[in-house]
């Protein structure tokens, strides 16, 4: 199965934190999935810690040179065909970074690791 991590889920996963769900916690564990994270994520978390909304405890730039030296996350870049399937998506959502999530997921065939069900309303299977 591959899952599409979104920022949330992403940050919690990095920082280990208790309050990811059985469910979540039992596709990291399990070695036939694959993680993936959205160039979306990286470009949300560098607004967000420009305008002081998110604290991180090392740099962005460490971030993304660990997710990739790990190798238990793939970085999907955000291809032409994602950035079409927005004129089509329904404003369900109006949060542009999780719209483009969304085209991601559907696109590539993945289910969605997030803890916002306003994903439900969208076909794509969610995971929390």
């Amino acid at each position: 199965m591959k899952y599409l991590l979104d920022t949330q889920a992403f940050l919690m996963i990095l920082n280990q934190d208790l309050a990811l769900s059985p469910k979540v916690k039992s596709a990291v564990i399990n070695s036939k999935a694959e993680f993936f994270i959205s160039v979306v994520s990286f470009w949300e978390m560098a607004i967000k810690i420009s305008i002081g909304k998110l604290q991180l405890k090392t740099t962005l730039q460490e971030i993304i040179q660990s997710s990739i030296a790990l190798g238990g996350v793939t970085i999907l870049p955000i291809f032409v065909e994602h950035v079409v399937g927005l004129d089509s998506l329904p404003f369900h959502h109006r949060d542009p970074f999780d719209r483009l999530f969304l085209t991601q997921a559907k696109y590539e065939g993945m289910a969605i690791v997030s803890g916002d069900s306003a994903f439900d309303r969208y076909g794509v299977e969610r995971i929390w």
